[in-house]
């Protein structure tokens, strides 16, 4: 099986908050209970501080991947994903996925409208078995939205194992291989770097590596 990879040029963080606590995420997040969003607004990237910093930009994204925290959560998430349509050739919204069987058919829809990519995180770090992955991958194709599956692991040899639990009814050139970050210096650099949740344009993702004191902030709500 060729091994693919993931390189986008760009990566938005739509929120900070996050509904699930998997573990080894570098991800500074702020873990909400599920459905109880919180209503800071310093939780969730702007749409105008968004378009703000995509006009910084020295050219146009190829291709650009939204992240979080858990990036389904963003209030705004279909005007969001819009904006960034508008300003890249292509989008991949990257999730836990847990959000889509339930998903209402208008929010799909939107984002089949919009030409949106799905990417699922299906690896031991969060947790999704392999017939709920079948289900959501089902529901997402027959809404008409095209997908991808990305396997955290830190050995090609993990890698390998988690893709055999799919290999009886998904294709292998829909999987992505993401080599587990333990540092800082192991997580990718997008070659137009980073919009965090403020809006600002990073070098880098915002990870807690470099401050081994800092655990996940829980939201009391």
């Amino acid at each position: 099986m060729t091994i693919q990879s993931f390189a986008p040029d760009l990566v938005v963080e739509a929120t900070r908050v996050c509904d699930r606590a998997c573990q080894g995420c570098y991800a500074p997040n702020v873990l909400v209970p599920s459905g109880r969003l919180p209503s800071n607004s310093d939780m969730y990237l702007p749409l105008d501080a968004l378009r703000t910093a995509l006009l910084k930009l020295h050219e146009k994204p190829a291709l650009v991947a939204v992240r979080g925290g858990e990036p389904s959560l963003h209030p705004q998430l279909e005007d969001l994903l819009a904006t960034l349509r508008n300003a890249a050739d292509h989008v991949v919204l990257e999730t836990h996925g847990r959000w889509i069987i339930g998903s209402s058919q208008s929010v799909l829809q939107s984002l089949s409208r919009l030409d949106i990519t799905i990417k699922v995180s299906f690896d031991k770090m969060h947790g999704m078995n392999a017939g709920t992955l079948r289900q959501t991958l089902s529901h997402l194709d027959q809404s008409g939205i095209s997908f991808m599956v990305a396997i955290t692991e830190e050995t090609e040899l993990e890698f390998r194992n988690m893709a055999a639990l799919t290999s009886e009814w998904l294709s292998p050139s829909r999987l992505i291989f993401q080599k587990k970050a333990l540092t800082e210096a192991e997580l990718i650099q997008p070659r137009l770097g980073v919009i965090d949740s403020k809006g600002l344009i990073r070098k880098g993702l915002t990870e807690k590596f470099s401050r081994p004191s800092a655990t996940k902030e829980r939201l009391a709500i």
